[in-house]
């Protein structure tokens, strides 16, 4: 079955969707969420390199280390997941992480505008236009985290083996669809694309063990 990878600025609309994909495969969703916990776990000072790109502290070069961890890590993480079984994986950035891997499908998700501000609104205590301010700032804020970690530009439909609009479609809609795509043989594994997951996965994983290493993290 193909791996599915959902992204989304919207953390509710991408879990939502990718939830649902997973109970009707039959397969576990994993979160990105759940991703930066374990790259925490690790080592990884996943929270102070988002304060610092976005806040614009330190040049960007002297992040370069930590960076190239954090992809490493996640990257070799999913790869692994990914060869063990059908998966769910879903995230602001993720459909950028599986470059090249014919039995994946990138998932773009539009979020439905107005239940977005509604869901601000409520969920922090403002009114109509300062949750308006917020989204866009937000959404700035990820653009420009998705630029310094993969040097992409989140509107680019180019990246997206297709995109939904959840404001002309439903979430079960949605899923619905996608399940239908497993049955098609553009995105079905093949000896060629696995081999380029367990490809991706070592080089991956070589990277994240040089980086740990106090003696090859700088190379």
């Amino acid at each position: 079955m193909p791996v599915f990878i959902i992204s989304s600025v919207d953390e509710q609309t991408r879990r939502e969707l990718a939830e649902a994909l997973a109970t009707k495969l039959g397969c576990e969703c994993l979160s990105r969420e759940q991703m930066i916990d374990k790259a925490t776990e690790a080592g990884i000072p996943v929270g102070r390199l988002e304060v610092v790109v976005l806040k614009k502290s330190q040049p960007r070069e002297r992040l370069a280390r930590d960076k190239a961890r954090y992809l490493a890590f996640v990257t070799a993480a999913v790869c692994e997941r990914a060869s063990k079984g059908d998966v769910v994986y879903h995230g602001r950035t993720c459909h950028l992480l599986l470059q090249g891997i014919s039995h994946v499908i990138r998932v773009g998700v539009v979020p439905d505008r107005e239940r977005r501000l509604h869901a601000v609104m409520q969920r922090l205590g403002l009114d109509w236009d300062k949750a308006a301010e917020y989204i866009r700032r937000l959404d700035e804020d990820i653009n420009n985290w998705a630029h310094f970690l993969h040097g992409a530009d989140l509107a680019d439909p180019g990246d997206f083996d297709m995109v939904f609009n959840l404001q002309n479609v439903s979430v079960q809609s949605a899923s619905a669809f996608l399940c239908s795509l497993c049955q098609l043989p553009d995105f079905q594994p093949t000896p060629a694309s696995v081999r380029a997951m367990q490809n991706l996965w070592l080089g991956s994983r070589a990277l994240d063990l040089l980086g740990r290493d106090e003696r090859t993290a700088g190379n």
